[in-house]
């Protein structure tokens, strides 16, 4: 064998492996992002139903002047659910807010609030999503959504 050709393979190999070793951890990358962009576009849409449904009122005598804080949080789950992949969602009781910080959530879970306070009703997800691999890869990215909205009072 010519003196060259042996050294040259082992040196397209180890090219190869550096040259597919950044295409991976790109792909991957690529792919933890979408993810992530799908969960949190799930979170936003939960919230603003959440919202909606609290605001909208409660059944009986004057209940359209009282925020459905119990309505809003199944109606977020309804949405979210399907988009959260493998992520265990709490349902806080109405009226309480969620934890100040999202940290204190456990990994793989997120937590749903509905809270009034005057006439602004607030619906918040927050918490760690599962996803597809971001704990897997290192990267945890956390999801904080909330929507407000002003109440409003009718009279006969």
């Amino acid at each position: 064998m010519p003196p060259g050709i042996a050294g040259s393979s082992g040196q397209a190999l180890v090219e190869f492996a550096m040259t597919i070793a950044v295409f991976l951890v790109l792909v991957l990358g690529a792919v933890t992002a979408s993810v992530y962009t799908v969960e949190r576009g799930a979170a936003v849409t939960g919230v603003a139903a959440g919202a909606r449904v609290a605001v909208g009122g409660s059944g009986g005598p004057s209940g359209e002047n009282t925020p459905n804080l119990t309505g809003a949080l199944p109606a977020v789950v309804q949405v979210t659910r399907p988009l959260l992949f493998g992520t265990t969602i709490d349902q806080l009781p109405p009226g309480q807010p969620c934890p100040a910080d999202v940290s204190s959530v456990p990994r793989g879970q997120v937590e749903v609030c509905a809270t009034r306070s005057g006439s602004l009703v607030t619906v918040r997800l927050e918490g760690w999503p599962a996803g597809l691999g971001p704990a897997a890869w290192g990267l945890e990215w956390p999801l904080d959504v909330s929507a407000q909205v002003h109440t409003v009072t009718f009279s006969r």
